[in-house]
């Protein structure tokens, strides 16, 4: 892999964790009173499409190898603006 595979690759990978998540979870939010008339809040994440969920879980799974080396070389980059800083 060179430089502009990986930037090519890490941007794919955030577009496919964006759909996957978007799209595989609902999230709502309800507001209630309790029984002593105090104002609660409610958040509900339900799970939309399971075998989205799956899906997304095998990929990170086969792809762990590469995303190891995207964030070490994003701590790289962190350390070498650090020393320009």
């Amino acid at each position: 892999m060179d430089i502009k595979e990986v930037i090519v690759y890490k941007k794919l990978i955030k577009e496919f964790l964006h759909e996957s998540v978007n799209g595989m979870v609902k999230y709502a939010k309800e507001g209630f009173l309790d029984r002593r008339g105090r104002h609660r809040v409610q958040a509900i994440i339900k799970k939309v499409d399971d075998e989205l969920a799956t899906m997304t879980k095998d990929v990170l799974e086969n792809e762990s190898d590469n995303l190891d080396i995207l964030k070490k070389m994003e701590d790289i980059r962190g350390l070498i603006l650090d020393i320009y800083m």
